[in-house]
C-alpha cells in the first residue's frame, strides 16, 4: 500500500513540474520576443539615421 501512495505522490509531483516547465517556456518565449523586438527597433533606428545622413549629404551637394 505504501508503494501506491508513493506512486501517487510522484505523479502529483510530475504534474506540478509540468506546470512549472510550461510557465518557464512561456517566460523564455516572451524574453526572446522582447529581444527580437528591441533588435528590430534598433535596426530601424540605424536605417533612419543613415537616411538622414544621406539626405544631409544631398542637401550639402546641392548647396555647392
Amino acid at each position: 500500500m505504501n508503494s501506491l501512495q508513493t506512486a501517487k505522490e510522484n505523479l502529483n509531483s510530475a504534474k506540478n513540474w509540468g506546470l512549472v516547465v510550461l510557465l518557464g517556456l512561456v517566460a523564455e518565449r516572451r524574453k526572446k520576443y522582447s529581444r527580437r523586438k528591441k533588435n528590430c527597433a534598433f535596426a530601424l533606428q540605424l536605417n533612419i539615421m543613415n537616411i538622414w545622413k544621406e539626405l544631409d549629404l544631398q542637401v550639402l551637394k546641392n548647396m555647392n
